[in-house]
């Protein structure tokens, strides 16, 4: 038989109704916390608020909790009434908690779609939301200030799965974002073949070289594809190529065969050339001294020559053009052939205007031969470029030893500093790049080991710094 009285009993329902409330000002301050909407201020504003009040509610039902407790352990109250409320405040929490992380809404689905989370995109499109809804605290994510849709934001992290779904949702493949690029070109920039892929399989079109006007972005998916991979060494330009040339994408457009060649990986370079087409590509072939292409009436000649034979009957490259990539791929007999009609070795090219001279890109890709035909022709080893130092110090850091020699050899300044407020020398240079060949060759020229820079650092003490501990010990032992 129950020991309440009517009076325990009626403080039991005070302290249910009590803890009803309690339990949905806490709720309220839980969806405070977690809220989703707001800009700026206001949605900081509204979180620091909602975790201070529910902490402050967290802890004063804990205390009630307990304090209820010890009341019905004395009391032996054998009913659980007194209880129930605070257990109710307590544990509504973790419910809201729980519907918060499983509600749907826009901003749920664009971070989902950007970690990959294929369950809560799908949760969130089942229950209404527009598949090409923005996140606007995302802003800046595309450029010019445009919030990211999902599917943009799941193209740039290669979270196929997901833009698979969201295509199937009927996410818009065409929609641009800031910078005027599709999504499908963000995972082109990003190298996601698979992603591409999907994209292409959907659908959506390579994008073509346009000239939209001001403040757009020319370039075809092609064009993002070769920018990509002119700074990863690892990106998979043969795959993405392929996919994007199978499926309409033009190789020869105006522009694409010049970025191509301007690639850092020479590997890529020839990948391009072989996919663009022998027959569109003759010149470009000549240039980077590749056999030589198209019909020859005559004695066969060599590709320099055969370059300026095409370039002479017209070409979209400028003779100074023509001179930096004659530079960069060691194509000794373009580069002779440019300087005897009179072109100058410190020819600028627009590009590079005031910066770069052919023989940086020489000396930066090892053309040791391209160094002396540019020296013979009057180049200047000492021009700087900057924080680049000149062309020893360019050489030395690239760790090509025959370069380097060829330079020592015409009598450039072994010492010389980077600049008067840059005391690195070229055997600096050499310990940062961690060449232990061409350190040997600097100090068996001369090199002094021992000075330090404006970081009182010497070249030995470099080289660890970089992590070139053979380096570091040969430099340690020559002081």
């Amino acid at each position: 038989m129950s020991s309440e009285t009517p009076d325990s009993r009626r403080r039991s329902r005070w302290s249910l109704l009590a803890g009803v409330v309690f339990a949905l000002a806490t709720a309220a301050f839980v969806f405070l916390w977690q809220g989703s909407y707001g800009s700026g201020i206001e949605r900081l504003i509204g979180r620091g608020v909602g975790a201070l009040g529910f902490g402050i509610l967290w802890v004063l039902g804990a205390v009630f909790l307990l304090i209820g407790a010890l009341r019905a352990r004395r009391k032996k109250w054998t009913t659980p009434w007194p209880l129930v409320p605070v257990l109710l405040a307590l544990t509504s929490p973790l419910l809201v908690w729980w519907l918060g992380a499983v509600r749907a809404t826009p901003e749920r689905l664009v971070r989902a779609a950007e970690q990959g989370d294929v369950a809560t995109v799908v949760r969130c499109l089942r229950r209404g939301i527009d598949p090409d809804a923005t996140y606007r605290e995302l802003q800046g994510f595309g450029g010019a200030g445009e919030s990211p849709t999902a599917l943009q934001v799941a193209a740039l992290s290669g979270r196929t799965e997901i833009v698979q779904v969201l295509i199937q949702h009927g996410a818009d493949l065409e929609r641009i974002d800031g910078n005027l690029r599709p999504s499908l070109d963000r995972a082109v920039a990003a190298g996601h073949v698979g992603t591409v892929l999907a994209f292409l399989s959907a659908g959506a079109a390579p994008t073509p070289v346009t000239n939209a006007g001001k403040g757009t972005d020319p370039r075809s998916s092609i064009g993002v594809a070769i920018d990509a991979a002119h700074t990863a060494d690892d990106y998979r330009l043969e795959d993405m190529l392929t996919l994007l040339i199978a499926h309409g994408a033009d190789p020869t457009e105006p522009g694409l065969l010049r970025a191509a060649l301007w690639m850092n990986n020479a590997a890529h370079v020839d990948v391009y050339l072989a996919l663009a087409g022998e027959e569109a590509t003759m010149l470009e072939r000549a240039i980077v001294s590749g056999p030589v292409s198209g019909p020859v009436v005559g004695p066969v000649v060599g590709p320099g020559k055969r370059a300026l034979e095409l370039h002479a009957a017209g070409s979209p490259y400028e003779d100074a053009e023509l001179l930096h990539l004659a530079a960069r791929y060691g194509n000794a007999e373009l580069a002779r052939g440019l300087l005897e009609s009179g072109l100058s070795t410190e020819a600028p090219w627009r590009v590079y205007i005031g910066t770069v001279r052919p023989l940086h890109h020489a000396v930066t890709c090892g053309q040791a031969e391209l160094v002396q035909v540019l020296l013979d022709a009057g180049a200047d080893p000492t021009h700087s470029r900057g924080g680049w130092g000149n062309s020893l110090h360019r050489a030395s850091y690239a760790g090509h030893v025959e370069a380097v020699r060829v330079l020592l050899d015409h009598g450039v300044g072994i010492d010389t500093p980077v600049s008067p407020t840059d005391a690195r020398t070229p055997l600096f240079c050499a310990a940062q790049g961690g060449s232990l060949e061409v350190v040997e060759l600097l100090l068996e020229r001369g090199a002094d080991p021992g000075p330090v820079d404006g970081h009182n650092m010497n070249a030995a003490q470099w080289a660890t710094r970089f992590g070139h501990e053979a380096v570091a010990k040969r430099l340690a032992s020559a002081r």
